[in-house]
């Protein structure tokens, strides 16, 4: 295996300069990377357009396997809306080669019972649609989805209500 690295974890030197940062991390030992930042309007991540970004991993000899996107941004989006973001989605991880496109959070304002199980639905929904385009989902956690609600805790509204077949 690779050794990885979240970018998101580096965000304030990938925002300066991500070709040195990339460098940098490469000269420690970080092979492949989960990004961020991803903007479906421009088709840009990190000031690239994705063509370029994915150019810029090659000829350095590094890989992504996963993305976080800005799902949170369309928690409330219309059905078109957010399979029109996640056909981008699907559209920029397969340019890169990642396999996994990833949920990374949830608005503070959304962390409650109700909203989780609004939650779990739309994740399923996005699953079908990444899953069909042969690749993998996934749902980053945190603390708070440990925290209880009416009872139970996000995290476990999350595994009664996702598909596991669909939602990593």
């Amino acid at each position: 295996y690779k050794m990885g690295l979240q970018l998101y974890t580096i965000r304030d030197a990938m925002a300066i300069d991500p070709i040195e940062t990339l460098k940098k991390v490469k000269t420690m030992g970080y092979e492949d990377f989960e990004t961020y930042g991803y903007d479906p309007n421009t088709n840009q991540i990190y000031g690239f357009n994705v063509s370029e970004f994915k150019l810029i991993l090659d000829n350095l000899e590094l890989t992504t396997t996963s993305g976080h996107f800005a799902f949170a941004d369309y928690f409330n989006a219309t059905e078109d809306k957010l399979k029109w973001f996640v056909d981008q989605c699907i559209q920029a991880s397969k340019i890169l080669n990642a396999t996994y496109i990833t949920w990374p959070w949830v608005r503070p304002e959304q962390r409650n019972a109700e909203s989780f199980k609004i939650l779990a639905d739309l994740l399923n929904r996005v699953a079908e649609q990444v899953n069909a385009a042969g690749l993998g989902f996934a749902y980053h956690n945190h603390g708070y989805e440990f925290e209880r609600w009416e009872g139970n805790s996000g995290y476990e509204i999350l595994m009664q209500l996702t598909d596991s077949d669909l939602v990593k």
